[in-house]
């Protein structure tokens, strides 16, 4: 299986991916991309506005100068990536929905694909009146009253390492989603293809309370 990860930035009201990483979870192999050409425009509206596009901010910017190895321009970075996706018949990311979303929308096909949503798959194989308790007893609840189940929470509760904090850079984002899945897969929970809040309402539902 291929976990995905990508980083985006808003400009204007169009998002952009900036960086694409990947761990293929049974060779240990990874990819790692940055593209240049959108974080050169990233560049030139900070110059020109004095703002920083939106999701990318001044830790961002010296990132990519430390890893300009990384560069590719546009169409390499899509040749890449298909290249990648199409070597794989399962690609999962913590929201697979909205990897896949961005990622067509520069033109990569999942045609030949399966999705899986690690989000919904550790909602399924983790979440119960236990993790409710350590939830609420280590604050992670939400301004509604939910436990948290994002990425950063979820891997706090599999590795029970309550220090960590969610890189926000995509490499490293994915090792943390391996993680996560290597605890659902010894669940042996049901797999989600994709996952919405609405989704994740109705499942916390059952255990509200108990």
């Amino acid at each position: 299986m291929l976990i995905l990860d990508i980083e985006t930035m808003n400009i204007d009201g169009k998002d952009f991916i900036w960086e694409f990483a990947a761990v293929d979870t049974k060779t240990g192999l990874y990819a790692h991309l940055i593209n240049e050409d959108n974080v050169k425009g990233a560049i030139k509206f900070f110059n020109r506005t004095k703002r920083y596009p939106r999701f990318f901010e001044h830790k961002q910017i010296q990132y990519c100068y430390k890893n300009r190895h990384l560069y590719i321009d546009s169409d390499g970075f899509k040749y890449a990536i298909n290249k990648i996706i199409e070597n794989h018949k399962v690609v999962a990311a913590y929201n697979i929905s909205f990897d896949k979303k961005h990622l067509k929308n520069i033109g990569i096909n999942f045609d030949n694909t399966r999705s899986v949503c690690l989000w919904g798959s550790f909602i399924n194989s983790h979440v119960n009146s236990r993790f409710f308790k350590w939830a609420f007893d280590n604050e992670y609840v939400t301004l509604k009253g939910n436990p948290k189940t994002d990425a950063e929470t979820a891997y706090k509760y599999v590795t029970g390492d309550t220090g960590y904090i969610h890189q926000h850079f995509a490499l490293a984002d994915c090792w943390t989603e391996a993680t996560i899945w290597e605890s659902i897969k010894k669940r042996k929970g049901k797999l989600e293809e994709s996952t919405t809040f609405s989704d994740v309402q109705k499942k916390l539902k059952k255990y509200r309370g108990k």
